[in-house]
């Protein structure tokens, strides 16, 4: 797991295609721009097999996007990718990760709650194609 650079984009593109609600490259590249955000890629052989991005603000953290090519899903790069961003975020005193997910997508539901993150809210109708409920979920990162 590393900081994404640059080069990183298309590869990180690829595997958004694969996603609801993908981002644009232009999107992914606009991360890079700001000061609070953190992006990371997790790689294999230079090849890059996952990424999230995330914002802080204060104490406070929302996961934008987290993503894993479709062969390497269920391999635990997901959480490698987490664990490295709550390192990240720890050191930055942020204690709180936030994030939002579709209410259908039982596997990622699955996922942020095996991690620890709870639901704390609900946001009708926020995601199209295919129109979905956000489910808003949040961790304490001061907690193991």
């Amino acid at each position: 797991i590393r900081l994404m650079e640059k080069v990183d984009i298309g590869a990180v593109f690829e595997i958004e295609q694969t996603e609801p609600s993908a981002w644009s490259k232009r999107l992914i590249e606009t991360e890079f721009d700001l000061d609070n955000s953190i992006l990371l890629v997790a790689c294999i052989d230079n090849c890059v097999i996952g990424w999230c991005s995330a914002r802080f603000i204060g104490r406070e953290a929302e996961l934008l996007k987290i993503g894993v090519a479709g062969n390497f899903r269920h391999q635990s790069v997901g959480t490698m990718l987490l664990s490295v961003l709550w390192e990240m975020l720890g050191e930055r005193q942020v204690d709180q990760l936030m994030l939002e997910v579709r209410s259908q997508n039982e596997i990622a539901l699955g996922f942020y709650r095996r991690l620890g993150f709870t639901p704390v809210g609900r946001r009708i109708n926020y995601y199209s194609q295919p129109n979905d409920d956000a489910l808003i979920f949040k961790k304490d990162l001061r907690l193991p």
